[in-house]
């Protein structure tokens, strides 16, 4: 396996057994390279970390399961519910979660990630320059602004983001009907929708949502995660 800079270092080998063990769990696969990518971008993360406030989880096999594996988790339902390259809007990516992840492990998918924090976007476009990934695009605007301005998304991605209905009223006009918006959520998120958040939700003009569990496996615990997907109707 060829790392960047040739590191090889323990970190580097302890971020890709544990990125490795937590993708098996979940059924997926990566490549070498991939993986060599994801390293790469994280390394450009910390470096970053340092004047910017991207991540509080600087820890190799932390950020393994909780930023890459959590965000590869998608493909556990994407890959069989949704086109097979399918345009993606990855809202709030911050330092590019899930957005790397995924653009480095389905090149062929076609994907938008946005931040309302200018030295985010700043950093995540010239890491994505650095890794070559072509088909991530990058820009400095709130997803209420994209309105009118792209086509519509198959998918609208919101990871560590603001409320449910918030994100459902800020996303919808970039859905086509039959377009999905998918929140990653812990367990408690779906528990938490009252029949009255659920009535403002099919208002908004989606159907009930769909529950989609897994389960991360990071050193010493393991993490009850869920993908809640909101079709447009």
């Amino acid at each position: 396996m060829v790392f960047p800079h040739d590191d090889v270092g323990p970190e580097c080998t302890e971020f890709t057994n544990t990125l490795h063990a937590a993708c098996r769990e979940l059924g997926i696969s990566l490549e070498q390279n991939q993986t060599a990518r994801l390293w790469q971008h994280f390394t450009l993360m910390l470096s970053a970390n340092r004047h910017i406030n991207l991540t509080r989880i600087t820890a190799p096999a932390q950020a393994a399961v909780k930023h890459y594996a959590d965000s590869l988790a998608l493909l556990t339902w994407a890959e069989q519910a949704s086109p097979s390259t399918p345009s993606v809007l990855d809202v709030g990516t911050g330092a590019g979660f899930p957005a790397v992840p995924l653009a480095v492990c389905r090149p062929a998918w076609s994907i938008l990630a946005i931040d309302s924090t200018r030295k985010k976007t700043d950093f995540l476009a010239a890491a994505a320059a650095t890794l070559d990934l072509q088909r991530l695009a990058v820009r400095h605007v709130r997803a209420r602004e994209l309105a009118g301005q792209t086509d519509p998304f198959d998918l609208v991605l919101c990871r560590a983001v603001g409320g449910v209905i918030d994100c459902l009223r800020e996303t919808r006009r970039l859905l086509p009907p039959g377009g999905n918006l998918v929140l990653y959520a812990t367990p408690r998120a779906a528990h938490d929708l009252t029949p009255a958040k659920q009535r403002q939700i099919e208002r908004l003009g989606f159907d009930p949502a769909h529950r989609h569990p897994y389960r991360l496996i990071a050193p010493g615990e393991e993490i009850e995660r869920e993908l809640l997907i909101w079709r447009r109707h």
